[in-house]
């Protein structure tokens, strides 16, 4: 149970809402940053868009979940039987030579900086215009689940090109950014990002300590409700628990899944025929809208498996 909590944040369970990127292009007005944030309503809607950012196919929608990520660690072959050869399989280590690897490697580099960027524009915002928020406890809901938002990003971001932590915890890997400017920012050293990430998400935890953790729609308030669609408490406290065993701290690792598993009131699914997503024991999940229309495409279309390699 306790390996499953403390791998299942990482595993984005994909659902029912989503909008539009709304620093970058927002389709449906000309709203500047600057009017956006003037209202309690307005933070909740940025702050919604910082979830649905995440569902693009560039981000955790695909590339970061059950494509290119998951090809890397061979976690799936998705080729038929003698379509391709074993060469043209390992072509995508070639990082700097086959096109689509590129290609693939600088969209979620950039996709989850532009994230990363979204996120402290909206932390800058709320520093400086968040007494517009009236409802209790809600800036404090906001600011926790931003923190823990932008601790998930660097922890993937240095999963992906930091060094072996275990290794080399000193090597510089990638730049660390928590402004909103232009100012460019030279590559950190993991064990200098680590330290922020850990300091992100302690941060959020005192501040999400009075998540309501409704796990169940809330018609009448739905910003307060759905949770496990949110960064909510025990998904900080799981990120904890898993960077802490990144980091090597076995014991602190342990505390945090120890408190996930007995106090979250999540339990394991024991089949997964009427439960396909395992969502009775998500911690964190995404929504996407029409998911079914836009990633149909990337799975079979078949009624059997081919059983070749079982």
């Amino acid at each position: 149970m306790k390996n499953l909590l403390l791998s299942a944040i990482c595993i984005v369970s994909l659902f029912l809402s989503s909008c539009q990127n709304w620093i970058d292009v927002n389709p449906k007005t000309d709203i500047e940053a600057e009017e956006f944030f003037t209202s309690e309503d307005g933070f909740k809607s940025a702050l919604t868009g910082l979830y649905s950012m995440m569902v693009l196919e560039k981000s955790y929608g695909r590339q970061m979940t059950f494509d290119f990520v998951e090809k890397l660690v061979q976690r799936y072959d998705n080729y038929a039987a003698g379509s391709v050869t074993d060469e043209e399989r390992a072509a995508i280590y070639k990082y700097g030579e086959t096109t689509s690897s590129k290609n693939a490697i600088a969209e979620i580099w950039l996709k989850l900086y532009n994230e990363i960027a979204n996120i402290n524009n909206f932390l800058q915002y709320l520093e400086s215009n968040g007494d517009v928020i009236v409802t209790e406890g809600y800036r404090d809901l906001m600011k926790g689940e931003a923190l823990g938002l932008r601790a998930f990003h660097y922890f993937d971001l240095l999963r992906l090109w930091g060094p072996i932590y275990s290794q080399d915890s000193t090597k510089a890997c990638i730049p660390y950014r928590e402004k909103f400017n232009s100012e460019s920012a030279p590559l950190m050293a993991a064990n200098e990002v680590m330290k922020r990430i850990v300091a992100d998400l302690k941060a959020a935890e005192e501040l999400l300590k009075n998540d309501p953790l409704n796990y169940d729609n809330v018609a009448n308030e739905p910003f307060v409700g759905e949770r496990k669609h949110r960064m909510n408490k025990y998904a900080v406290k799981a990120m904890l628990a898993r960077v802490y065993l990144y980091m090597g701290n076995k014991a602190q690792a342990a505390s945090y899944a120890r408190e996930v598993i007995n106090n979250s009131g999540l339990r394991l699914v024991r089949d997964n025929r009427e439960d396909v997503s395992l969502y009775g024991e998500t911690i964190f999940g995404l929504s996407m809208y029409n998911m079914e229309e836009k990633l149909s495409a990337y799975w079979k279309d078949a009624t059997t498996f081919d059983t070749q390699y079982y």
